[in-house]
């Protein structure tokens, strides 16, 4: 990872109580999503990362903070279009090419929020594979009941028979595909993003809906479409 010493977290932040989303850098009409993701990531974060680790679609390297203590090294890697700064990237090169990295090199692939942005999946799958070593995992982050974004380079949608067949067909076994965010969460993070960026509406919006996830309404609603109906999927898969 370059300029390691200039990293600063953009995404989420550091607190007292762990990592939260930062409200300061998130566009207003992504907050209510970014909190479900944000809970999401870090578990499979905290649980899997190791190793040598090759961050792919690294753009800031927002996951950073939380990954550092847990791995030996860091290779991050973008490509030319990317929408994000890329001073801390390593190596910049199109997975939709391919992976410039030897075979059996790393420990950990992670894919946080860049798949749908590859039109070759199961190149990108296939690739992940190559570069891990035996017993390696990639820990893969997609949206699914969301909207189009980074135009034009935003192709597929994923569901988790597909994350399951890419992986199978990349030689790698599933661990564990969840779901985060149900129905509920797909209307709530819709009506937000129609909201866009009238101040005013969006802190009335956010009070109203902090005190509806207080009150646990939603809870039961979001386990029973979850499966169906979810905002993402988070993918934990090993080299076999």
């Amino acid at each position: 990872m370059k300029n390691i010493e200039s990293w600063v977290p953009t995404n989420i932040i550091p607190t007292d109580t762990g990592w939260a989303p930062n409200k300061a850098y998130i566009a207003p009409w992504s907050t209510y999503i970014t909190d479900l993701e944000c809970a999401a990531y870090l578990e499979v974060l905290k649980g899997h990362v190791h190793g040598d680790l090759l961050d792919l679609g690294a753009g800031t390297l927002p996951y950073y903070g939380v990954y550092r203590d847990f791995v030996t090294s860091v290779t991050a890697s973008d490509w030319q279009n990317s929408h994000h700064e890329t001073g801390h990237i390593d190596v910049i090169s199109d997975l939709n090419e391919g992976i410039p990295f030897k075979s059996d090199a790393f420990d950990t692939v992670l894919l946080a929020d860049v798949l749908e942005h590859t039109h070759e999946p199961q190149n990108v799958f296939n690739e992940s594979s190559r570069v891990l070593r035996r017993g390696g995992k990639l820990l893969l982050f997609v949206p699914f009941m969301y909207g189009i974004h980074e135009e034009p380079f935003d192709y597929y949608r994923y569901t988790s028979h597909e994350l399951e067949r890419l992986s199978q067909e990349a030689g790698l076994r599933v661990i564990d595909i969840k779901p985060f965010g149900g129905g509920p969460d797909v209307i709530i993070d819709t009506a937000q993003k129609l909201i866009g960026d009238r101040e005013m509406m969006q802190e009335v919006f956010a009070n109203i809906f902090a005190a509806v996830n207080r009150s646990g309404v939603l809870n039961g609603l979001r386990q029973k479409h979850a499966n169906k109906i979810p905002l993402g999927y988070t993918l934990v898969s090993e080299k076999i």
